[in-house]
């Protein structure tokens, strides 16, 4: 059977020919329709360009457009499991084989898989460890734990990192890094390893036996020995390296805090101060409250059982120390930031992608920096086409690569995502909470609606259902949650004039324009998203408050 295609062309269906493999390049996905074959449910595609193998889950009757889903093509050798992915078994059966090495010489305990086992497939994203096999109905407890450079916990969820090939090149091989656990284990203890997709979904599944290898030494290392140790930190003092400057605002862990161990034949190692091997005593408790306090604190390193050192500390275990002292400094508005992330249309299959924008309390800019925010490794991986089911995003960004006039800060923050409907369907597409239980959320009923006369000429049509301009500055503005000085603000200051952003070209109006319709001679997609920057002018500069994002619909 044969139906024509959106360009006039025909398209080959044939629901009775018998299962088959196609290639990517040949079938029918929407656009060209030349040449093109309509496969059949539960049909393989594969792109043979990544080799990449794909299955029709699902044929629209009406457009022929298949949904497909990525395969795993697992190796289906002696002893491995249809779900089992992991290669690189030796002899015997590969539950013999698997070891998983716990280390409780630290703290947390130290946990790595054996490193010859690969995980294959682009699907797989992230690995949870499980104590004990895994029965349905059973109690499963879950004994990895992932922390970053500063020593916080991001969950129990380890993200899996690309294997080094020979060639150079590799899109598809994974392995699970070492991990952390508080689980102490006896040799012989079974554990099950399960591999994750970015959507949550199980792929792969293997267990591992412990073997504890506190006892096992590395290379003797006795003909060098640690002379001192330091710290190193960007808020460090320049003419004092014993200070450390702690401005009033900055979280403690976001100070990116790095030990130095320096060697007697002059090799230095750093190391995160992540409460492993380097810790600093005396900040936990700290609150810098009045600018010029001082408290001293001591950084202290923890010995490996190869290492040695002069004038260490004798205990359980062998340590150094070095005294410094924090100083509370002036707040820096610089590092009170916040990120306004909004969804941005692409097309049915791709969905939504994110944009993000950085503002802080200096109040003097804003910044584009979508291509560095980061997902957090206990954040849930982000969906761009699940519709009505709030994803909590975590994301962090390091200032620093932001631009080279920051210090290394990391700052961190969580929303609330819900994706309300595909972005051709007015009026709601997506809601956000930028903090915890907000409550009205941002992007109820919000859309521009645009009139278009031709490429250069469009009117706008911005009050996105307000009635008024306290109710629609409380939509546009205040329900993004705008950055405030705690120490003289209750509120933000409201705004008096609005910026629309349409691509390289910027618009200031003042706010008493809500309700009017507002002419554009810029070229602005149907189903795209406005950028609306809210800023106060006063007689020296503009001061940036908030940036919103709007959703585009075409009216006529």
């Amino acid at each position: 059977m044969s139906t024509v295609g959106v360009n006039g062309k025909v398209l080959v269906y044939d629901p009775d020919s018998p299962w088959k493999t196609w290639a990517l390049q040949e079938i029918y996905l929407g656009t060209v329709t030349s040449g093109k074959y309509v496969p059949k449910l539960n049909d393989w595609v594969r792109d043979i360009t990544t080799a990449e193998l794909f299955r029709v889950t699902s044929l629209d009757i009406t457009t022929y457009i298949p949904v497909l889903e990525s395969v795993v093509e697992v190796n289906t050798g002696e002893n491995i499991d249809d779900y089992d992915i992991i290669l690189g078994q030796g002899p015997g059966s590969v539950y013999d084989t698997h070891r998983a090495f716990l280390d409780t010489s630290v703290r947390p305990y130290s946990l790595a898989l054996e490193h010859r086992n690969y995980i294959h497939g682009t699907m797989a994203k992230y690995a949870k460890i499980f104590r004990g096999t895994l029965s349905e109905g059973g109690d499963y407890h879950v004994i990895s734990a992932f922390y970053d450079p500063s020593g916080n916990l991001l969950g129990d969820s380890v993200p899996l990192e690309l294997v080094a090939m020979p060639n150079g090149m590799n899109y598809a091989t994974y392995a699970v890094p070492p991990c952390k656990t508080i689980e102490d284990m006896p040799n012989g203890e079974v554990v099950t390893v399960v591999i994750y997709s970015d959507t949550g979904h199980v792929v792969s599944k293997s267990k591992y036996i412990i073997e504890r290898t506190a006892y096992i030494r590395a290379v003797n290392s006795s003909t060098k020995y640690i002379t001192n140790i330091s710290l190193k930190s960007d808020f460090i003092s320049g003419s004092d390296p014993n200070v450390i400057l702690y401005p009033i605002n900055v979280p403690l862990n976001s100070l990116n805090l790095i030990g130095v161990v320096h060697y007697s034949d002059g090799s230095t190692v750093e190391l995160p101060v992540d409460g492993t091997r380097f810790k600093v005593f005396g900040l936990a408790n700290f609150v810098a409250t009045v600018v010029g306090q001082e408290i001293p604190v001591v950084l202290c390193y923890t010995l490996a059982a190869d290492e040695a050192a002069y004038g260490t500390t004798v205990g359980a275990t062998h340590t150094l120390t070095e005294t410094y002292t924090a100083k509370t400094v002036e707040a820096d508005g610089q590092y009170a930031v916040k990120l306004f992330g909004y969804p941005v249309w692409q097309d049915p299959v791709n969905g939504y992608k994110l944009q993000w924008y950085l503002m802080n309390l200096d109040r003097e800019t804003f910044y584009d920096v979508t291509p560095y925010v980061q997902f957090n490794a206990n954040s849930p991986a982000y969906n761009p086409a699940l519709y009505g089911v709030v994803q909590r995003l975590s994301v962090s960004l390091n200032l620093q690569s932001v631009s080279g006039s920051f210090k290394s800060y990391v700052h961190t923050q969580t929303m609330d995502l819900s994706l309300k409907n595909q972005g051709t369907e007015p009026p709601t597409n997506w809601t956000i909470a930028f903090e915890p239980g907000q409550d009205p959320v941002f992007g109820t009923d919000n859309q521009v609606k645009m009139t278009y006369e031709n490429a250069n000429l469009s009117y706008l049509d911005i009050t996105c259902g307000a009635t008024t301009q306290e109710e629609w500055l409380n939509k546009l503005f205040y329900y993004t949650k705008p950055l405030i000085n705690p120490d003289n603000e209750v509120t933000p200051p409201t705004p008096d004039f609005m910026v629309l952003m349409i691509g390289g070209t910027e618009t200031t109006l003042p706010v008493t324009d809500w309700q009017n319709t507002i002419t554009i001679n810029t070229v602005l997609a149907n189903n795209s998203t406005l950028f609306i920057r809210f800023i106060k002018r006063t007689v020296d500069n503009d001061i940036q408050l908030a940036i919103a994002g709007i959703p585009v619909h075409q009216v006529n």
